[in-house]
């Protein structure tokens, strides 16, 4: 897939981005790199598109990582679901995983592998416009990016199968416009 060119990059950044949330990335990429989020509380993509839409989470300064169950929760408060067609520039881009975990249960006092179903939010982005989004990578990264829909869509989807005997499963697409968002 091919990537998104730095020309279209810097004209996104500028339609879509305000200097107020670029410098929050700013400070967020350096508190990362200084070591200054505890572990398991760094922002992650969930933080971020909630942070880029102006929802309140809730948390204090330095309580930036938002779990799946609390996006979810946030999800369903602010926002509907609306027709792929009707996607525009600010609306949210909401990654489903239908998956399976192997696990072990007993039967008859003896262990057995089951496949079992479940269905859990595994990432959030902002759509731009043409097919382009904007997102935060894993969270372990200091990494903000502008891709294509079409190209994270198919890395969080051979993210999920990459252990096979583990988990596999399928990436679904919502569409969410926030309710009392102008847009």
């Amino acid at each position: 897939m091919e990537s998104v060119s730095e020309v279209k990059c810097r004209s996104l950044v500028d339609r879509y981005i305000s200097n107020s949330y670029l410098d929050i990335i700013e400070r967020v990429q350096g508190d990362i790199r200084e070591g200054l989020y505890k572990r398991g509380g760094v922002p992650n993509c969930f933080w971020n598109s909630m942070r880029f839409l102006g929802i309140d989470m809730g948390q204090t300064e330095r309580e930036e990582f938002l779990s799946p169950y609390a996006f979810e929760s946030l999800v369903e408060k602010n926002f509907v679901e609306i027709p792929e067609a009707k996607l525009s520039a600010g609306d949210l881009v909401y990654f489903e995983g239908e998956l399976k975990d192997r696990e072990v249960i007993m039967r008859n006092n003896r262990p057995v592998r089951v496949w079992l179903p479940y269905k859990q939010v595994v990432h959030g982005a902002i759509y731009l416009e043409d097919g382009l989004i904007f997102q935060k990578e894993n969270v372990f990264s200091t990494v903000f990016t502008i891709d294509s829909l079409a190209n994270s869509h198919k890395k969080y989807e051979e993210g999920v199968n990459a252990n096979p005997a583990k988990t596999r499963g399928l990436i679904k697409l919502l569409w969410l416009r926030g309710r009392a968002l102008p847009w």
